[in-house]
């Protein structure tokens, strides 16, 4: 049985630990908790960053934007949407604010390492940055949307009042266009007015194109539109007006010529009989009488006539009818004038009409001969090829056509000149016989070129049915080489049965030796046909006889690259062969002892290393194989010879990197066994020398009185909290190492030693956690109490600089001086509060028997003292403001009082100093010294009243 005193002690001790294990059960949902709410305020905040960074990253996009300036609708657009980026940009500043602050607040809580710190203020920065850069672009886009919005405002204005110009010189040269007098002034006159109106718009053009570069470097596409059209429609006035100016310019010459015209035909009627004479007395032909006959009279009366009624269709009515009346003088004048001639010629016109048809015929043959004849001369049948006689042919035939349809109109040509002829005999025996000569001199050489027409057509019909047949047989040849060619490719020469692939090759080497044979013979048989015709070969020819050449010549080569390629296939497969069954042989010795598990590890890591040695030899005839089974893959034809090579491949490939990657671990697995056996040793004596510093440290006493003292000590438990984490990591790293000898061995007593030291560790780091969580609870509350006295002391100094300082204490008001202090009155007791309550915070933690209290309570009480001189200091001075306050209202009762009489007795000395007033002058003089009276006591009052001011100030 058990021992009383000995339960009882057992009980005692079951209760201490009941007791601490509830507390630190409290302790650590606390702990829980606050981490919680630490944990949703940081997801708040990294939300609140992600949230600016994609709105910076949007508002960047659409500042990279250019600004589009087509029209001021579109700008408007833009306008609002930039004024909606703004108040996004304040709205997210504002955002960035708190985010600061919060920035500010994790960075004084110590809730990051200083990388951390250092990593969040470089990121909060960063956005801020960004953020002021953002603001600044969006202004500067507003400022240069609202720049653009005004001036393509004003372009449209100007573009709207240069319209209304432009409409303007359109009714000017609208109202130019009117009848023409009849003489040449007249027309002038018109002339100088649109030349005027045409500078205008030059003018008016000028200023257009200004308005349009500047419109242009606005980037206004709808009011560019609104100029391009104003400058189309200055275009097209500029061309109308350039019409007109034509019209009337050809008006003055017509009317210049009108009055050259009358001023000729009045000549000619006075000198007309001189004319007649000299006609008949010369010696010339009657080409010539007959030209001289004529002198263009009729020409000139026509001309006359004609202008005339030009300048008439132009010309008002009265002007016409001057027209009109001058004509017919003249045409009177002008028809008696030219009778005489008319008999003379009449006799020769009856020729002229017989010799003007024979010119007609001739001048038809003459013309036709000619072209056809330079046709004849530009076909050159010499050395053509198929082509150009096929497109020859249609010609030359078309030639012989033309010739043959030409006879005709020679014969018809002929006829005709014989008549022209009989008839010109009584006029003229030499015309007659250059009639004859002409007719005789084209008939010869319509017959001459008739003949060299016929040859041609000869010549080009035999040529080409010679070079058709030519191209045929030269097609044929081509066939029979492609064939050769298709056959030798199709050869299997790299096939593993090499013995048929050579009998292959043999029969196609005779055929290619005959092909090439026949080849050579039709080209010296196509040779001594043209050379027979003292002809060159022609260019077609020469290059399709080159191309068999070549095809005969290549298809023998192909046969001699395919024995050789035989043979190299040959040798090919004998080196694979061998190869592979090379590898197989040593794969199957090498996994046979990599699954080997009984060997002992030095044993088994001898082999390992044989294998090794083994496997670089077998890797270079791997590569070796490798490679020549890829060149006959991409070679053969056979499909089975293809799938054989790859299967081998990539079967031996699999197999030997697998035997890789077994060894590979094999000589991991002995190696990290060893060096884990090492390092969990190390990792063991190294906790061992902790546990032992540790267990000193947490035995030392917690005495301090002073915050520096407590924030030093807690500082010392954080680093310590740290080296347990440390600690821990390393227990940790022992565990792996341990499971990494599992895997290969057995760990012996390793698993007893780690759970000793795992043990021994936990229990220091729940000490080490608990005490540091302690202190820094009570670090953070005796902060905050020597924040409020702090605060306390700095809200009574600026309460004394407020009340007491120069000048802004001379400035305010005695009521406002009262008030300012009753004020700070009410709020002494809400600083002694907050002081109170910050000192019951701070001593919960010293009632854990963690510090001494007294310091803080001293300096808690000459806090609470020193409050307490200040209420007694705020209610002395109130009092006596308030009675300084009640004396000044007092006295400006007074002031307004005498003011009202001192008003009063104004009026009524005015109303007795006026020339109408019946009283003496004593009266006067006694409201005058009245008045007096009481403008001394208004001034004596207001001295008082800031007297009282003055002194309280």
């Amino acid at each position: 049985m058990s021992d009383p005193a000995d339960n009882v002690e057992l009980d005692s001790i079951l209760k201490k630990l009941e007791k601490e294990g509830k507390t630190l059960e409290k302790n650590v949902k606390q702990s829980l908790e606050t981490l919680q709410q630490v944990l949703l305020q940081r997801k708040e905040f990294e939300h609140n960053v992600q949230l600016c960074q994609t709105w910076l990253d949007q508002a960047g996009v659409s500042l990279s934007a250019e600004i589009r300036r087509p029209n001021v609708e579109i700008l408007d657009d833009q306008h609002h949407q930039y004024q909606k980026l703004l108040a996004e940009c304040a709205s997210f500043g504002n955002r960035l604010v708190n985010l600061k602050s919060a920035e500010d607040e994790m960075c004084s809580g110590n809730q990051l390492s200083k990388g951390e710190e250092a990593l969040l203020k470089q990121n909060i920065s960063s956005l801020c940055q960004k953020h002021q850069r953002i603001a600044v672009q969006v202004k500067d886009r507003i400022n240069a949307v609202e720049s653009a919005i005004e001036q393509q405002r004003r372009v449209k204005d100007r573009v709207q009042a240069s319209l209304e110009h432009l409409e303007q010189i359109y009714q000017q040269v609208h109202a130019l266009n009117k009848p023409i007098g009849w003489t040449p002034d007249d027309a002038q006159e018109l002339l100088k007015a649109y030349q005027d109106a045409l500078g205008k718009i030059h003018n008016f053009r000028t200023e257009v194109e200004n308005i349009q570069t500047e419109t242009t470097s606005s980037g206004g596409a709808s009011a560019l539109s609104a100029l391009q059209e104003l400058l189309k429609r200055q275009d097209d006035l500029i061309q109308l007006v350039e019409q007109q100016m034509a019209r009337i310019r050809q008006l003055v010459i017509v009317r210049q010529q009108f009055m050259a015209l009358i001023a000729d035909i009045a000549a000619f009627i006075t000198k007309h009989s001189d004319v007649v004479r000299d006609i008949e007395s010369s010696g010339r032909s009657i080409d010539e009488k007959i030209s001289r006959y004529d002198q263009n009279q009729d020409v000139v009366r026509d001309a006359l006539n004609e202008k005339g009624k030009d300048i008439m269709r132009n010309a008002d009515p009265d002007n016409a009818e001057k027209i009109s009346s001058q004509l017919g003088v003249i045409n009177k004048s002008w028809k008696e004038a030219l009778n005489g001639l008319d008999t003379k010629s009449r006799d020769i016109n009856k020729m002229l009409d017989v010799w003007g048809d024979h010119n007609v015929h001739l001048k038809e043959v003459e013309n036709k001969l000619a072209v056809l004849k330079e046709r004849v001369h530009s076909v050159d049948v010499v050395t053509l090829g198929l082509s150009q006689l096929k497109d020859i042919a249609p010609t030359v035939e078309d030639m012989k056509n033309q010739c043959e349809t030409l006879k005709a109109k020679v014969e018809r040509m002929e006829m005709t000149g014989k008549i022209a002829a009989d008839h010109m005999k009584p006029f003229s025996e030499k015309s007659a016989a250059e009639i004859s000569e002409k007719v005789a001199k084209h008939k010869e050489l319509h017959s001459s070129l008739m003949r060299a027409i016929e040859e041609k057509v000869s010549w080009v019909g035999e040529e080409l049915g010679y070079i058709q047949n030519l191209n045929h047989s030269i097609a044929a040849l081509k066939n029979s080489a492609q064939e050769m060619l298709k056959k030798i490719s199709q050869i299997d020469v790299y096939s593993q049965n090499s013995d048929a692939s050579s009998s292959d090759c043999e029969s196609c080497l005779g055929s290619a030796k005959d092909l090439q044979q026949r080849t050579r013979d039709f080209t010296e048989e196509t040779q001594k046909h043209f050379s027979s015709h003292h002809l060159t070969v022609p260019s077609e020819t020469t290059k399709e006889l080159s191309s068999l050449e070549l095809l005969a010549e290549s298809s023998s080569t192909k046969v001699h690259d395919a024995l050789r390629d035989i043979k190299k296939a040959k040798s090919l497969w004998s080196d694979f062969d061998k190869d592979v069954d090379a590898i197989k042989e040593w794969l199957v010795r090498s996994e046979e002892a990599l699954d080997q598990k009984g060997l002992e590890p030095a044993a088994l890591k001898q082999s390992l290393q044989q294998i090794q040695a083994e496997l670089s030899n077998f890797s270079d005839i791997f590569d070796r194989l490798s490679r020549d089974g890829q060149f006959l893959s991409e070679k053969v034809h056979n499909e089975a010879d293809k799938e054989k090579i790859e299967s081998t491949v990539t079967t031996l490939s699999d197999r030997l990197q697998n035997t890789k990657t077994v060894l590979e671990q094999k000589f991991s697995q002995i190696g990290e066994s060893l060096e884990s056996w090492h390092r969990f040793l190390q990792l063991y004596e190294n906790l061992k020398e902790w546990l032992a510093k540790q267990n000193t440290f947490l035995d030392q006493p917690l005495t301090f009185s002073t915050l520096g003292d407590a924030r030093q000590k807690h500082q010392c438990y954080s680093y310590a909290v740290k080296d347990c984490k440390n600690a821990m990591k390393r227990v940790n790293d022992m565990a792996r190492e341990l499971n990494n000898i599992n895997q290969v061995s057995n760990s012996g007593a390793l698993a007893s030693k780690l759970a000793e030291i795992e043990s021994e560790t936990h229990q220091v780091d729940n000490i080490v956690q608990e005490r540091c969580a302690l202190l820094g609870e009570m670090c953070e509350e005796w902060d905050q109490f020597e924040k409020k006295l702090k605060d306390v002391v700095t809200w009574m100094d600026k309460g004394e600089t407020g009340l007491h300082s120069a000048p802004q204490g001379k400035k305010r008001s005695l009521r406002e001086q009262l008030q300012m202090r009753d004020k700070m009155f009410q709020d002494v007791p809400i600083q002694k509060t907050k002081i109170s309550m910050a000192l019951e915070k701070l001593l919960v933690h010293f009632r854990l028997k963690v510090g001494d209290p007294s310091e803080v309570k001293k300096r808690e009480g000459e806090m609470q003292e020193t409050l307490d001189k200040l209420l007694v200091k705020l209610k002395e001075e109130m009092n006596t403001l308030e009675k300084c306050v009640v004396q000044i209202e007092e006295y400006q009762q007074e002031i307004l009082k005498i003011r009202h009489e001192v008003s009063h007795a104004e009026q009524q000395l005015r109303l007795l100093s006026t020339p109408n007033y019946g009283s003496e002058g004593k009266d006067f003089q006694a409201f005058q010294q009245s008045f007096e009276d009481l403008s001394t006591d208004e001034y004596t009052l207001s001295r008082a009243t800031a007297d009282v001011s003055d002194d309280e100030k």
